[in-house]
């Protein structure tokens, strides 16, 4: 081996240990992208060349972030970020105004978020969220287990924030802790790990009291693959829920 191809290995070596130990030593995440940068960034995803405004930027922890913005056709985007060991990076990104669960640590319940985009034109007077888990009854291995329903229900602040990030609430989150300690101490077959026994959704009111989808848009979305943790919440129909619906 000559002189030069151990400087090379050296070098080679030196470079690597280097950015190993980059890796391995930043605990803070750098800055968040600036406008210009999300801008360039969203216009690549959705194709458009200088139609994208943001609009709002907020932060669930320093690791994860969520950006509001508009695209040319003044449709309400959504775009989800986390910082991914050396550089933040965008997880999804739509424009069809679903609200969406964003579960940041999986195995944390008290790190779900619902985020919602309605845009600052919204008709609605009232958006409903709930938390719904169906009655259910299933016989394994010689055992019967029944589950009651339950449908737990609290309102998005849209009439103060058109567009926002809100943790679950309490009773939210102590069902599905329980849920999960459930499924532990079971370890049925029947019950998924992955797959949970409860669902999201949400009901809009327009302000003539009618329920439906108001702001709706077909929109278009992108994904990277590694949004396991983010959810869409479909709209409810009023047959499918308990109780009276209409604005109190």
């Amino acid at each position: 081996m000559t002189k030069k191809t151990q400087y090379s290995l050296i070098c080679i070596g030196i470079i690597l240990l280097a950015v190993s130990a980059y890796i391995f030593f930043i605990k803070e995440p750098l800055d968040f992208p600036n406008k210009k940068v999300l801008n360039k960034k969203l216009e690549e995803v959705f194709q458009e060349n200088g139609g994208i405004k943001i609009k709002q930027i907020q932060f669930l922890d320093k690791q994860h972030a969520v950006v509001f913005f508009s695209s040319r056709d003044n449709a309400n985007g959504t775009s989800f970020w986390k910082w991914d060991t050396v550089k933040w990076s965008i997880v999804s990104a739509d424009t069809m105004g679903i609200p969406k669960v964003w579960k940041v640590n999986p195995s944390d319940e008290n790190s779900y978020y619902v985020i919602w985009n309605f845009g600052p034109g919204n008709q609605y007077k009232k958006v409903d969220f709930y938390l719904i888990s169906k009655r259910n009854f299933l016989v394994s291995d010689e055992m019967d287990t029944y589950t009651p329903g339950v449908q737990l229900k609290t309102n998005l602040p849209i009439e103060q924030y058109s567009s926002g990030v809100m943790k679950l609430p309490m009773n939210m989150t102590a069902y599905i802790r329980d849920e999960i300690k459930i499924k532990q101490m079971n370890k049925l077959s029947f019950f998924n790990e992955e797959m949970p026994m409860y669902q999201f959704g949400w009901l809009g009111f327009a302000n003539n009291g009618k329920i439906g989808i108001f702001n709706n848009s077909d929109g278009s979305g992108f994904g990277t693959g590694g949004e396991e943790g983010l959810q869409d919440v479909f709209f409810r129909d009023p047959s499918e829920l308990e109780g009276p619906l209409e604005e109190k």
